[in-house]
């Protein structure tokens, strides 16, 4: 008699959060903030959060924004990256700290503080690698 061994499915990337912590300079409400997960290899969207209407993000306050992630495996997290965008209209300077967390469909969580980060009309995208996210989970 042979014994089946079952496979589990793979771990799942359910939902990435990214905690925004506005420093000193705030986001101007007409500044559209785009939050995306691109893949590495051939830059596909994986997920993305776009900023619909005014958001003023104030000094000194704490945003959060919730990424559903589609069929992202824990595994290839680390091969994507995190794409932080604004698009001012005029003069705009945003400065702020991030807080990342990714939850696996089994249950785990992993987070990733980002040091701080200024945007503005001349640097209006801020990328990083999400390797800190490992691949096993």
């Amino acid at each position: 008699r042979r014994d089946t061994v079952r496979r589990q499915p793979p771990v799942t990337v359910k939902e990435l959060s990214v905690d925004f912590q506005t420093a000193d300079e705030n986001k101007d409400d007409d500044s559209r903030l785009t939050v995306s997960v691109v893949r590495s290899s051939d830059s596909g969207k994986l997920a993305e959060w776009i900023q619909e209407g005014n958001l003023e993000l104030k000094r000194r306050s704490t945003y959060s924004v919730k990424l559903p992630i589609g069929k992202l495996t824990a595994a290839n997290l680390p091969n994507s990256s995190l794409a932080v965008c604004i698009a001012p209209v005029g003069n705009d300077t945003w400065r702020f700290g991030m807080d990342l967390t990714a939850t696996y469909s089994n249950g785990k969580t992993r987070s990733a503080k980002v040091p701080p980060v200024e945007l503005n009309e001349s640097r209006t995208c801020f990328t990083m690698q999400l390797s800190a996210f490992g691949s096993s989970v």
